[in-house]
């Protein structure tokens, strides 16, 4: 069992199921009513995050190395509002969570830089 997996069973969730595919590995959480899926590749890496709110990918270098992060808040389109209303409305909500393109940069095994296209935030030198 993945040393993250174990880490997540320490969550307190009502229920959560485990499903093994040949390609990653699926974790289903209820908290409050409220679903998560949590996907992991066969590596112990996460690649995917998602609940009622937003889903979040990660992307992997050879070696092993956390290379990118695309975060996404989940929007329901309202047409009776109209296309600027939702524009907007989407807009505020991956600001608000925080959502966006993230681009990491290592040096060896450290990380040295952490790009937020979103909001152009550059950290430098923060180990994440």
């Amino acid at each position: 069992m993945p040393a993250a997996l174990k880490a997540q069973s320490t969550v307190e969730p009502l229920h959560c199921s485990l499903k093994t595919e040949p390609v990653w590995i699926d974790i289903h959480c209820w908290h409050n009513g409220q679903q998560s899926q949590i996907h992991w590749d066969l590596f112990e890496r996460l690649v995917r995050f998602e609940d009622n709110t937003l889903s979040v990918d990660y992307a992997y270098d050879p070696l092993g190395r956390r290379i990118h992060k695309y975060s996404n808040a989940h929007h329901k389109h309202r047409p009776e509002a109209g296309s600027h209303w939702n524009q907007n409305e989407r807009a505020r909500k991956q600001r608000e969570l925080g959502c966006g393109f993230t681009l990491f940069g290592g040096y060896g095994d450290t990380l040295i830089r952490d790009i937020d296209r979103h909001n152009g935030a550059h950290r430098k030198g923060q180990v994440l």
